[in-house]
């Protein structure tokens, strides 16, 4: 199968960041990425096809599909198709919470893996003006990356910010049968990372309507993982964002993440990613994106 590279996709390898067009996408075999693509389609028929189902595509569908997932087309008839393309862990940049918009984890995480339960059909359909506006700023980006201009990248990935979170807007916004699920533990999602101190798990459930034992399946569905894990690895993931900030200890990082004893704190940090927060904040163990999510 044919792996496309990060360094045939990006014009500028610097960037973490493209856009390409197909006018008429022609029948693709089953590829994969090193970089994650977001599919809009702007006008057109045509059939997506993954090595385990196939869905009908046409103007307004918008899905991700993660970096290493094999898929393809078929039956295309004036398949007009934006992709734009992220390389992992840098793009959207982390300095910027998109994932604390409503809709980011249902859009970009659930929905990939839900695509063949719900038979595509909790994915974000856009009409008339949203899926107007939503190609009008692809293209900028494009356009932005094309021309090189002195601040292309910051207008870029500014572009790219405010398309993404647009799209994530559009997808909270339309409750289907399908979605429902996705949303409710989206939204849990966004309080565990709003909160300092972790919720409650019965907290948690009450916000979806379910009951606690029924939530937890729904979130390990949702999430590959347990509520309670979930909260543990997005703590430490954002104490070791701040152990690589100038001038805190690791105490006070401890403490800010929500860990009241800093042994404790550093027995989780390395079972969880396998070094200790002293040698992770020097910089040489890796970055923050490597981490498990």
């Amino acid at each position: 199968m044919q792996k496309l590279r990060i360094s045939h996709f990006f014009p500028r390898p610097a960037f973490p960041l493209a856009v390409t067009h197909e006018r008429a996408q022609i029948p693709l075999a089953l590829h994969q990425h090193e970089f994650g693509e977001l599919v809009i389609i702007a006008g057109g028929t045509g059939t997506h096809v993954t090595r385990r189902s196939s869905y009908a595509v046409g103007a307004g569908d918008v899905f991700f599909i993660p970096a290493g997932l094999p898929h393809g087309y078929r039956d295309t008839r004036n398949l007009d198709l934006f992709n734009v393309l992220l390389v992992p862990g840098a793009m959207p940049p982390r300095s910027f919470p998109v994932e604390q918009v409503p809709g980011y984890h249902a859009l970009f995480h659930f929905e990939p893996r839900f695509r063949r339960r719900h038979q595509f059909e909790s994915h974000l359909r856009l009409s008339g003006a949203a899926l107007e506006e939503a190609v009008g700023t692809t293209r900028k980006i494009q356009r932005e990356i094309a021309q090189g201009v002195a601040g292309f990248e910051l207008m870029a990935t500014g572009l790219l910010l405010e398309l993404l979170a647009s799209l994530c807007r559009h997808f909270a916004r339309v409750r289907t049968p399908a979605n429902d699920e996705l949303l409710k533990i989206d939204r849990v999602i966004g309080e565990i990372v709003h909160h300092a101190a972790p919720p409650r798990l019965r907290d948690l459930a009450r916000q979806t309507g379910m009951s606690v034992s029924t939530f937890q399946r729904a979130f390990r569905r949702a999430t590959e993982t347990s509520p309670r894990r979930y909260v543990v690895l997005h703590r430490l993931r954002k104490a070791a964002a701040q152990l690589r900030e100038p001038g805190v200890t690791i105490t006070e990082v401890a403490y800010a993440a929500g860990f009241n004893d800093s042994n404790y704190f550093s027995r989780l940090f390395r079972r969880h990613f396998g070094t200790t927060p002293r040698a992770w904040r020097t910089g040489k163990v890796g970055q923050v994106s490597d981490l498990p999510k």
